[in-house]
């Protein structure tokens, strides 16, 4: 993976187009999309865990990596295990008052897109329990 984390890339750009955004984020979909069809949760998606295929800058080739939270689960009991990276932690997992599933995928990915697009983090704190208040 020579381009790299995308977490790299944007403490690079700082900031991306709503274009650039929307080509990261269908990436990053399709795969996640491909892991839900399998029951499995991926757990802690975050731009650590994208990889850029290449480092040409006009192009968005990614691949998620870091599987060592993911689980495959059945459906009609969920995940409850807490863990991932807090910033990018569901209220479910967080709240851990009931079991959960690939919807914590989605809430990471919201996270992230919040940071390509405006170049900052939704939450404010410095420690995981500041961000979990």
């Amino acid at each position: 993976m020579q381009g790299g984390e995308l977490y790299e890339k944007i403490i690079r750009d700082k900031h991306f187009s709503e274009r650039k955004c929307a080509l990261i984020l269908h990436q990053i979909l399709q795969g996640l999309n491909y892991l839900h069809s399998q029951n499995i949760a991926h757990r802690d998606i975050k731009p650590e865990n994208i990889l850029l295929v290449n480092s040409d800058s006009n192009k968005f080739e990614l691949k998620i990596a870091d599987f060592g939270f993911a689980q495959s689960f059945d459906k009609r009991q969920g995940l409850s295990l807490k863990l991932g990276s807090p910033l990018y932690m569901s209220p479910e997992i967080i709240l851990a008052k009931q079991n959960y599933g690939t919807a914590v995928d989605i809430w990471a990915l919201g996270v992230i897109s919040f940071i390509l697009l405006s170049g900052t983090v939704p939450f404010k704190g410095q420690s995981k329990e500041q961000l979990h208040d």
